[in-house]
């Protein structure tokens, strides 16, 4: 989530969405929720989708259409028909209401975050996850590395300047003052 993250914290709206749908097994991925917000990526097979058909959809009619246009030995259903419906039943109902619902019906999905209810979410700061650094525009929040190392602390420094460390690296790599000199001179560093 790092660059997303910076992306959306500093660029001041999150990138483009990549999307979560699988090529091929339907539903799998998010479908949006009345409140906006990405429902919870599905990823249900046959037996769940039974589950899905009878208690999220509740409409005899949709799910015998859908039975009927589902061969039984079909490992995939239909996106054009599923998805849109899929869509309408979610639309009425907030994420959270949906995540009750799926989770009542023992319905496989997950938690789907914007990045900035990511940036927002109250585990980044009990976990300690958040540093603030210092840089040419003034102090800024960064997130730690998503993993830990036992018995090692990850060490977030200041972000240098542009070229605040050049005379530095070129004197280790062998340059003289009088040769870095020159290189500024000409303008090559």
């Amino acid at each position: 989530m790092g660059y997303p993250a910076y992306y959306t914290l500093y660029g001041g709206a999150p990138p483009a969405r990549a999307g979560v749908r699988h090529a091929t097994v339907v539903p799998y991925g998010a479908y949006v929720c009345g409140d906006g917000n990405p429902g919870p990526p599905l990823g249900a097979r046959p037996k769940a989708m039974e589950r899905l058909l009878h208690h999220r959809l509740r409409e005899a009619s949709v799910g015998s259409t859908i039975r009927a246009s589902i061969p039984p030995a079909s490992p995939r259903e239909p996106r054009a028909i599923l998805e849109p419906l899929i869509e309408a039943s979610f639309a009425p109902h907030d994420r959270a209401e949906i995540n009750r619902r799926l989770e009542a019906a023992d319905i496989p999905f997950g938690d789907l975050n914007t990045i900035a209810q990511f940036l927002e979410h109250p585990q980044l700061s009990a976990r300690d996850r958040w540093r603030t650094v210092d840089s040419p525009a003034g102090p800024l929040q960064a997130l730690l590395p998503p993993f830990s190392l036992e018995d090692t602390d990850l060490v977030m420094g200041d972000i240098p300047a542009v070229g605040a460390h050049t005379d530095a690296i070129l004197s280790s790599i062998g340059y003289s003052s009088d040769e870095i000199a020159r290189l500024r001179q000409a303008g090559a560093v």
